[in-house]
């Protein structure tokens, strides 16, 4: 039971996600998820680095 509950856990990390002129900063953290919302890609970028150190990820999640 234990397993089944362990594998619907999101994996640690961080993706930029553009969506209509707003840029999203997703970072998952021990299976929770939060999202930044930001007007402008640089700070969207910015921000998204400053939580990958942050937290020790080493690369960007890529979707699409």
């Amino acid at each position: 039971m234990a397993e089944a509950e362990q594998s619907n856990i999101e994996p640690e990390g961080v993706e930029v996600i553009e969506n209509m002129g707003e840029w999203f900063v997703r970072v998952v953290i021990n299976g929770k998820a939060h999202v930044s919302t930001f007007e402008v890609e640089s700070y969207a970028r910015s921000f998204a680095d400053g939580q990958r150190i942050r937290v020790g990820i080493t690369r960007f999640v890529k979707r699409g």
